[in-house]
């Protein structure tokens, strides 16, 4: 272990979060015939692609703000023709144009609470206070001298039903069904991938950050989207997710704002283990919690030991990373904070 790895563990068993140690040592599973351009090309036929033509990458800002530590923008990308993409672009107020500061992308459902600022979204006022400090990803980021975009996920964009107490169905049924009939063969995850690589196309433009230290974190959601923005996406250098599921069983992936009946029906018993061979050799790092309603299993427990023997063929176990805390879903402040530190030592 290195000095910054060391200096790293120490820091987060100072915040009460544990590593979990990964042994591949008694898994059956040949990593010999991997073959990543295969194991990619098979996974985009799963999730599929919005059926589209290339276009410029077009962007508008619509508000800037200078809040005090960084200058943010607020901006639609254009992802589709005539669909566009909510985002945040924060970058240090020390910044300046060749800086080649590292970048990370957040994922949520709006931009409002991993920024920590009320701009009037839905999911603000669900969360509570404690609740909001833990998932501020971006003013985290931002502190420890990261230019991060926060990006809406785009089913967002399409929810119509605000009432608190709506079902996750009632919430993106509709949006998914409109999606599906648009692109018949593109699952939610399919879209999701594709959203991803033109934000990252937009942040390769930036004359402020260094193109090679891109990262992506996110927490349920978002860490869904992280995960499949990394796997689909060599241009992303780390990845920090919280609580995704990993494993298939773990979570609600055949639900239709993800891979859908579509998705997984091709899949079959295939898991997320081949999206983390994917990742490999890149820096990735689970956080789950232990209490309460984490939903972290033993499915992926699997997936990340499965992984783990890739990691280990190419000589790099110690960028596959599993930190656990005393919490439930939501991640503790200190898990956040660990995440954060993650980011930032690997990311240097």
């Amino acid at each position: 272990m290195d000095e910054r790895n060391r200096d790293l563990i120490q820091s987060i068993r100072r915040k009460g979060v544990k590593e979990v140690t990964l042994d591949p040592s008694g898994v059956s599973h040949d990593s010999s015939a991997f073959d990543p351009g295969a194991l990619r090309l098979y996974w985009q036929e799963v999730i599929g692609h919005p059926q589209t033509v290339s276009s410029p990458l077009r962007h508008r800002v619509v508000r800037q703000d200078v809040p005090g530590t960084y200058t943010g923008s607020l901006l639609y990308i254009e992802s589709l023709p005539g669909e566009w993409l909510k985002c945040y672009l924060a970058i240090p107020v020390t910044a300046t144009p060749g800086s080649g500061l590292p970048c990370v992308v957040v994922h949520w459902y709006d931009i409002d609470t991993p920024l920590g600022v009320n701009l009037g979204s839905r999911e603000w006022s669900k969360w509570r206070p404690e609740d909001r400090l833990s998932l501020n990803f971006a003013q985290r980021l931002i502190n420890r001298g990261f230019v991060v975009l926060v990006q809406r996920w785009s089913f967002e964009a399409r929810v119509t039903n605000f009432n608190a107490a709506a079902s996750l169905d009632d919430l993106f049924g509709e949006a998914a069904a409109d999606h599906h009939h648009r692109h018949p063969s593109c699952t939610g995850m399919g879209r999701l991938v594709w959203d991803d690589k033109r934000v990252v196309d937009f942040l390769c433009q930036s004359d402020f950050i260094d193109p090679h230290r891109i990262g992506s974190i996110g927490h349920s959601m978002g860490a869904k989207c992280a995960l499949y923005q990394t796997a689909f996406d060599d241009r992303i250098a780390a990845c920090a997710v919280s609580e995704p599921g990993l494993a298939r069983a773990a979570s609600n992936w055949d639900a239709e704002w993800y891979l859908g009946q579509l998705g997984s029906s091709n899949l079959g018993a295939r898991d997320h283990d081949e999206l983390l061979a994917m990742i490999a050799p890149r820096p990735f790092l689970l956080v789950s919690g232990s209490q309460g309603d984490a939903i972290e299993s033993r499915d992926s427990r699997e997936c990340m030991l499965r992984a783990s023997t890739q990691y280990l063929a190419m000589g790099v176990l110690s960028r596959l990373s599993w930190y656990e805390h005393s919490g439930g879903h939501t991640p503790t402040l200190e898990a956040t904070e660990a995440m954060c530190d993650w980011l930032a030592s690997t990311l240097a």
